[in-house]
């Protein structure tokens, strides 16, 4: 009797075990689901406060400067050189290549 009574109670004590570990997990999944949405959130409003200034400020820039006399070749493109200055860099340091 002692053995019956001890594997019923073993066998109740493995089936709240086991329903323990699936709530568990259930929430733990949740957790996780929770933290990648978050994550993927995060991602797109921080590029969206960084990009959306920049695009914003373009053509007010490209509008206020040429009237306070700036003139610069990169304010049209974030200051970064156009397509004819790169191949003059280009050739210039293929140029000193070439040199030694």
């Amino acid at each position: 009797m002692s053995d019956e009574a001890t594997d019923a109670r073993i066998e109740e004590l493995l089936r709240d075990l086991q329903e323990t570990v699936e709530e568990n997990n259930r929430l733990l999944r949740r957790i996780q689901r929770g933290n990648v949405l978050a994550f993927w959130g995060k991602l797109i409003l921080w590029t969206l406060v960084i990009v959306l200034p920049i695009i914003f400020i373009k053509p007010i820039l490209s509008t206020i400067l040429p009237f306070a006399g700036v003139t610069s070749p990169g304010v049209g493109s974030y200051g970064l050189p156009s397509q004819a200055e790169l191949q003059q860099v280009l050739q210039a340091y293929k140029g000193q290549q070439a040199a030694k």
